[in-house]
């Protein structure tokens, strides 16, 4: 797209190691496009700042920051498990969340350990954790959740944002009542117009990647026809400069090229995304 087409932006919801080498191809154009990730969470992708990579979904680090407050402050709990799955992405959401949470609260349960996931279901039906995290694939999760409930686990189930999807939210029983980090702060009219929309065209609701590709290609047509781009050098001056409102939010983005907006939280309820109350995303 970029040494073929001229392309002088491209948008994608790559996975976090997709999105290092769609990094290191927008660093080698050096100015003649930008790339915008509407999926790849993993912090360090903005961390170094290349003035042509932007991202605007929450990055790992605020996605935890935003989910250990609740958990541990705003809910006191004393305790949780971590479930991680043997993803490049799992294990990078998991360690920020590990980082953003006090010390010596979390303990770590992972896929590659033999017995791992039983050892975990036993001890959260005994009582141990107050919480249960889990990073790891929507029906996966569905499944964990089903069988932390059936072994007696009473707690608080959580997860990041990969987990607000339509697969998790029709859980039923074992995930009603989760905390999960929300593309969106509630059902507004221009969401349930796109859901309209999206349910109709193609016989589904939107995942979150497709709301953060609405606002992304949005966002990025607001520049294209701002700025006349002709290369991404100029194209990403104005992206800089530029914010607007859209399904997820307020788009617009930090000094590192990341989405400059606090996450918010919200609780699966009947199948639906409801977003809580006190949050500093929901109060703004």
């Amino acid at each position: 797209l970029i040494y073929e087409e001229k392309a002088v932006a491209v948008i994608g919801a790559m996975d976090g190691r997709s999105g290092h080498v769609a990094e290191q191809v927008i660093t080698s154009a050096r100015g003649e496009a930008i790339f915008v990730t509407t999926w790849a969470s993993e912090e360090t992708l903005t961390r170094i700042r290349i003035p042509w990579f932007f991202s605007v979904v929450p990055d790992d680090r605020d996605q935890a920051s935003a989910l250990a407050g609740e958990i541990f402050s705003a809910r006191h709990i004393r305790n949780a498990a971590v479930w991680v799955e043997a993803s490049f992405d799992a294990r990078a959401a998991a360690q920020s969340f590990v980082q953003a949470a006090p010390p010596g609260v979390v303990t770590t349960f992972g896929a590659r350990e033999p017995g791992s996931r039983e050892e975990l279901i036993a001890r959260a039906g005994r009582g141990e954790y107050g919480c249960v995290v889990m990073f790891t694939q929507p029906m996966a999760a569905v499944d964990l959740a089903g069988r932390l409930r059936s072994g007696g686990f009473r707690g608080q189930l959580a997860g990041p944002l990969w987990l607000a999807s339509p697969e998790y939210l029709r859980g039923g029983d074992a995930t009603e009542g989760t905390l999960l980090v929300a593309p969106a702060r509630g059902r507004t009219r221009a969401i349930e117009e796109f859901n309209a929309i999206f349910l109709g065209a193609h016989g589904a609701l939107p995942t979150p990647p497709a709301l953060y590709s609405h606002d992304a290609v949005r966002i990025l047509v607001e520049a294209l026809r701002g700025a006349g781009a002709k290369s991404g050098d100029s194209l990403g001056r104005m992206l800089e400069e530029r914010s607007t409102w859209g399904l997820t939010g307020i788009v617009q983005f930090n000094e590192r090229r990341g989405r400059d907006d606090a996450p918010t939280i919200a609780r699966v309820e009947a199948g639906r995304l409801v977003a809580l109350r006190g949050t500093a995303a929901a109060d703004r």
